[in-house]
């Protein structure tokens, strides 16, 4: 029983870090709906403005794409993923509605495949658990931000997060201390921190009070 368990939280991790097939799809819906809070939040933190160009790691199933492209006209949006079936299940949603305004690419988790100053903003949500290199990923970010370009990163806190099973497979953890040590090191400059609590429902579908933050960057 107790190994059985544990493949169990072995595959609920690998799902989220890198959702594949039928079930990675349901995960997919699950994250949106468990998240969708931290997301909204996370595109607030952005002020967009008419026009800018705005990438995002991880961007799931793109369910959220509506809120963020209402946030100001001709917003141009890049995804990246790993997931393929992610990127697949992105342009299904997406792509039919807004055309030329997004698209989605895949990348390796190391190196974002554009240009330097190539966006206004950028912002990630629950991903940086899975960063592989969490130091190049934050430099990554950097260049390819324009000169006071703006970065959002959003995480639920590590004193909540290693209290679920399946974060003890393949997740590094962060308390907010953590992450804005990490991004200062990339040469960000910390506009501020927002703190928020979110009710989510466990695995065991009880009903749970998740802190999470959202730190704000700009590039100097």
């Amino acid at each position: 029983m107790e190994n059985k368990l544990k493949e169990e939280m072995k595959l609920i991790a690998s799902q989220l870090k890198n959702p594949t097939g039928k079930e990675g799809l349901e995960m997919a819906d699950q994250m949106h709906e468990s998240n969708i809070l931290m997301t909204q939040r996370t595109i607030d933190a952005l002020r967009l403005r008419d026009s800018d160009r705005v990438l995002e790691l991880g961007h799931g199933n793109a369910a959220h794409l509506a809120y963020l492209m209402d946030q100001a006209r001709e917003i141009k949006y890049t995804g990246l993923e790993i997931s393929e079936t992610m990127q697949k299940a992105a342009k299904v949603k997406a792509e039919e509605f807004f055309q030329d305004r997004a698209r989605f690419e895949l990348y390796d988790g190391l190196a974002i495949p554009f240009k330097a100053d190539s966006f206004d903003s950028v912002f990630t949500v629950n991903t940086i658990y899975f960063w592989a290199d969490p130091t190049q990923l934050a430099a990554e970010l950097y260049r390819v931000l324009v000169s006071e370009g703006t970065a959002a990163i959003t995480f639920a806190h590590k004193s909540f997060m290693e209290r679920l099973p399946f974060t003890a497979f393949g997740f590094t953890l962060y308390e907010k201390t953590d992450v804005l040590e990490l991004m200062e090191f990339a040469g960000f400059s910390v506009v501020k921190s927002e703190d928020y609590v979110d009710q989510v429902r466990s695995k065991a579908g009880e009903e749970v009070s998740r802190p999470f933050s959202t730190v704000i960057l700009k590039k100097k």
